[in-house]
């Protein structure tokens, strides 16, 4: 029974060096088009580093592999934000060549010598020319070593996991059951902060118009807004600091000018908070200056994209006096909302501020978690990341037919369903096999990472930049 357990234990090589071949052959016509691509033109790329790695650079460039899978990423979670698929990117990038250490740790890495062999060996072929500059050479080397990396260390680790005994059939069937269970819903996105800002828009525009000028610099820089004002130019500082005081000496000049908010940024902040006053005097061009408001643009008159900045940055700054001023009204608001999917009122569900309305079409709780809920074209629907919780999600289909509840998803937002439809409508099995290969690779990559990153917080081996600078290149 011994040598029957080991026979079964023992490493189909043959299997594996078969992988390791279509790998590379998947390999060297990936780099083929990507040099047909890049035109050959030997130009040298130019690399920031946005993370390091026991003191190895994680590079930042048009075809890194950081890059290569911010764009794999974003077409599997096309709800995220640019900044949050980046930041996943580079985790996924910092946990493989946390592998890759570990691999090489305990022999199984690839030898500098190889990665060399492999490039000298293809650089020919792949640059489809006899000649090639050193930046190319350098460019598909970055390339090989990429992506036997990313290939042959992952097919090492699976030759380890082939040797875990397979799931049964039953948890198979269990999984394509689970999957092939599909409900449709009505989802109202109801945003209480929107809510509020369009009420207090209509019942109180004295309360934002006050706010705004109170606040009135600030949002002027930020809403692109020209302030009108008399400039008082002095031939000496003591001179300008008199006049502000008391208004007794005299200038040498007096204008009208217009301040705009990008030209003049420092003269708009110099401004004073009460806009009757004269601001302190500035020193420009060798002169003292000081400046007076003339006037500000009223509320009323300001576009309606300007009116809605401001009338949000009065509900944010005010929030927690608003919500208690609100809360009566939002809490029948919730309750008509609800009478009205109830009845499918879906026109008069629209009427009410503040609200987002979505039909869905068919889908799996294994399609919202992986992927995302679909509109009826099979689009993914416009909802706030709140809604992705997989115990709200989970509890969808414990519902039957008709059932309508409503649910608090953070920042403000619930989330308001109805349950159209129930029913059992088979995948392919072939679908569920896929599926559930990406969720493990997905969730082996979350693990590996993780439990890495535990054990490197102390040392502080990895070191990750400000991911926002990068995703405002993506």
């Amino acid at each position: 029974m011994t040598t029957m357990n080991k026979k079964k234990k023992k490493l189909n090589w043959k299997k594996f060096w078969a992988t390791v071949v279509i790998l590379f052959v998947a390999f060297i016509f990936t780099v083929s088009i990507f040099i047909s691509y890049s035109g050959g033109g030997g130009e040298v790329v130019e690399m920031e580093v946005i993370a390091e790695v026991n003191g190895k650079p994680v590079e930042f460039y048009a075809n890194s592999p950081v890059v290569r899978e911010y764009e794999r990423l974003r077409e599997l979670y096309k709800t995220r934000t640019k900044e949050e698929i980046l930041s996943k990117a580079v985790q996924n990038v910092v946990a493989s060549m946390l592998i890759e250490d570990f691999a090489k740790h305990n022999g199984l890495d690839l030898s500098e010598e190889f990665i060399d062999r492999v490039t000298a060996d293809n650089i020919h072929s792949f640059a489809r020319k006899t000649e090639v500059s050193s930046s190319e050479i350098k460019l598909v080397r970055l390339n090989v070593e990429s992506y036997l990396k990313s290939s042959y260390l992952p097919t090492k680790i699976d030759t380890f996991v082939n040797r875990i005994p397979k799931k049964s059939q039953a948890s198979l069937h269990l999984l394509k059951t689970l999957d092939d269970l599909k409900i449709a819903m009505d989802i109202i996105n109801f945003d209480e902060t929107e809510f509020i800002r369009l009420s207090e828009l209509t019942d109180n525009p004295k309360g934002i118009s006050d706010f705004y000028l109170a606040n009135y610099k600030n949002i002027a820089l930020d809403a692109k807004i020209t302030i009108k004002a008399e400039k008082y130019i002095f031939g000496d500082r003591k001179s300008a600091y008199s006049f502000v005081s008391n208004g007794s000496s005299s200038f040498e000049e007096k204008s009208l000018v217009e301040l705009d908010p990008e030209r003049n940024k420092n003269i708009i902040l110099g401004l004073p908070e009460d806009i009757n006053s004269f601001s302190k005097p500035l020193f420009e061009n060798k002169k003292y200056v000081v400046y007076k408001v003339v006037s500000i643009p009223s509320f009323e008159s300001l576009p309606q994209k300007s009116k809605d900045y401001i009338s949000l940055k009065h509900t944010t700054q005010n929030i927690e006096n608003l919500m208690g001023k609100y809360s009566e009204s939002i809490k029948d608001t919730v309750n008509t909302l609800k009478r009205y999917l109830s009845a499918g009122n879906f026109e008069g569900i629209r009427k009410i501020k503040g609200v987002k309305v979505y039909r869905t079409g068919n889908f799996s709780i294994i399609k919202a978690l992986t992927e995302f809920i679909p509109d009826q074209k099979g689009e993914a629907i416009d909802l706030p990341r709140g809604a992705y919780n997989i115990s709200l999600i989970t509890s969808w289909f414990t519902k039957n037919p008709g059932d309508i509840d409503i649910a608090d998803i953070g920042q403000g937002t619930k989330i308001i369903y109805k349950i159209l439809n129930k029913q059992v409508i088979p995948s392919r099995l072939s679908e569920i096999v896929d599926k559930l290969f990406s969720s493990y690779q997905f969730l082996y990559q979350e693990v590996i990472y993780s439990e890495w990153n535990k054990m490197l917080e102390k040392s502080g081996n990895v070191k990750i930049k400000d991911i926002s600078k990068f995703a405002k290149e993506l």
